[in-house]
């Protein structure tokens, strides 16, 4: 290894740096949009439903994400980890009917920086712009899929 970078020294050859895409990859980090797996029980739900019953589960599915929200609000920083993470828990779950790879990833690493003891106030500010993030994606699902 000594001879090879010695060899590209003397040939002027520079490592390349990496962008933060390459970076992301190599270190298993997804920057994609979160979106609305084929086949999830939301797009089977809208793609089965009467015009109005499945407004009606849009409707129940937001409510269950902002239900989150709002419980994480009044207990921000009265309670103790255990609390955050059955907070955590409860979006995971409310956010399962979307089927969404990366917004299930979001909430696994909120819960291991939880168990890791990452300071509070970020958590919360990243818990709720994960429920807001699986809102407005269900918001324009519902929108792309027809009236």
């Amino acid at each position: 290894m000594v001879y090879v970078r010695k060899l590209f020294r003397t040939i002027g050859l520079k490592p390349r740096k990496l962008t933060k895409e390459a970076k992301a990859a190599a270190a298993g980090i997804s920057y994609e949009q979160p979106q609305v797996e084929a086949g999830s029980t939301l797009d089977f739900m809208l793609s089965t439903l009467s015009r109005e019953a499945a407004a009606a589960y849009v409707h129940a599915v937001v409510s269950d994400i902002e239900a989150c929200v709002a419980e994480s609000r009044a207990t921000a920083q009265d309670v103790g980890p255990e609390n955050l993470l059955e907070r955590i828990h409860a979006l995971k779950n409310a956010i399962a009917p979307i089927g969404s790879q990366q917004l299930r990833m979001a909430c696994e690493q909120l819960r291991l920086d939880a168990c890791h003891g990452a300071d509070r106030a970020p958590l919360e500010r990243r818990f709720e712009a994960v429920a807001r993030a699986a809102v407005k994606l269900i918001l324009s699902f519902r929108a792309a899929s027809g009236p």
